[in-house]
């Protein structure tokens, strides 16, 4: 509040509202509100104003909102001058190519055009193009594919020195590593993203490595392991407003209560997600 407080004008306070919302990671509620309440006072600079699009845009998708989120990644998309803000193009073809999946479009040509944008990885990216590939390929059954791309990914962070979004890296392996079966190679992946996100004080980070963890301990059947950290993080992710990470969650405890034979715990766990994701229009 202080360094907002301190700006010199309208717009510089905006500015500082941008900067202060792409170091918030999870906490969806108030990487949202820093980002409406800077909107309407950050001018029309060239990097400012569509990295607040690019950056609504995940916010849309973390609160299951994949239509709005298409339409804010577009305006970052056309806001950007050719060559004046590599990262941030990144950025918003990034979300604009999860959203078109959600939304049972084609993401493969934005997910190329992604792709091939040549430059350094910058603090505050919310993933990494490679991820993305990886993810779709993950979708469509491809397991071997998608790991060499989010293992890509991984590497590319490392060689980065940007250890700290590795979480969302270990966390797509993890998936990875659980429809491929390697139940320790998935512990290990989740288990180590988990590491860094408390390692680094990020507390609102640690509802996505929760569901990591939990998904491996529910299928090799640690069942009071799984239905704590997927109970945490599912509190962790609804205080935040983290409606993606929550359902994630969510589906791990009905995931449980199924496997128990418990249906009344099934839909105590699944109704509400059931209900926000029809209502969301995601079709994958």
């Amino acid at each position: 509040r202080h360094l907002i407080d301190t700006a010199r004008s309208p717009q510089q306070q905006a500015w500082t509202r941008v900067e202060l919302a792409v170091r918030s990671f999870n906490d969806v509620g108030r990487v949202d509100d820093l980002l409406r309440t800077a909107l309407p006072d950050v001018g029309d600079h060239e990097v400012f104003l569509p990295n607040v699009h690019a950056n609504l845009a995940w916010v849309r998708l973390c609160r299951l909102e994949p239509s709005r989120a298409v339409g804010h990644a577009r305006d970052a998309v056309a806001l950007v001058k050719r060559g004046s803000a590599p990262t941030v193009l990144r950025v918003a073809l990034t979300a604009l190519a999860q959203a078109e999946a959600l939304l049972g479009q084609d993401p493969w040509p934005t997910i190329r055009r992604a792709a091939a944008i040549a430059d350094h990885l910058a603090p505050g990216e919310t993933t990494h193009p490679a991820r993305i590939r990886g993810q779709q390929m993950l979708w469509e059954g491809r397991v071997e594919e998608a790991r060499r791309s989010i293992t890509e990914a991984d590497r590319h962070l490392v060689e980065a020195g940007l250890e700290l979004m590795r979480h969302d890296t270990l966390s797509a392996l993890s998936k990875v590593e659980c429809a491929a079966g390697d139940w320790a190679a998935a512990a290990r992946s989740a288990d180590e993203g988990h590491d860094i996100v408390v390692h680094a004080g990020l507390d609102e980070m640690r509802d996505q490595m929760l569901y990591a963890r939990a998904h491996v301990a529910s299928l090799t059947g640690r069942v009071d392991e799984a239905r704590r950290d997927a109970t945490e993080g599912a509190s962790l992710a609804a205080d935040q407003g983290n409606l993606w990470t929550e359902v994630e969650n969510r589906s791990v405890l009905g995931f449980i209560a199924l496997s128990i034979g418990d249906p009344e715990g099934v839909v105590h766990a699944l109704d509400q997600a059931a209900r926000r994701l029809a209502s969301s229009g995601v079709l994958e």
